[in-house]
């Protein structure tokens, strides 16, 4: 899946790669085994489907989503658990800057 996800990234398919990652998150949510993550996160998947999509056209966040996605990916295979969750916490800090800008934006064009 991390292959298609870095061909996804390369070629700019931004839904396919959006594809592949939800693809990712339901085989993590699984192996996870835990009904509470897997509930809070498909609530969470709700409100924010359409701005976590519209947000990887930004420039740079498709390469910096993958690069995120793929150290989450490392440190998962080397079982590699402060690692995973740093690298995790990354990726979600860096996913609500993202969507924090886009609803700025969003607001000044609405403004303008």
């Amino acid at each position: 899946m991390h292959q298609r996800l870095e061909k996804n990234a390369r070629s700019k398919e931004i839904i396919a790669y959006y594809e592949t990652i939800f693809a990712i998150h339901e085989a993590i949510i699984t192996l996870a085994n835990n009904r509470w993550l897997a509930q809070v996160i498909a609530d969470l998947r709700k409100i924010l489907k359409l701005a976590r999509l519209q947000q990887l056209n930004a420039p740079g966040r498709l390469e910096q989503s993958l690069s995120e996605h793929l150290a989450v990916f490392a440190a998962l295979k080397a079982r590699d658990c402060e690692g995973a969750e740093a690298a995790m916490r990354t990726h979600l800090m860096r996913q609500r800057e993202a969507l924090r800008e886009l609803a700025r934006n969003q607001k000044s064009r609405r403004l303008a």
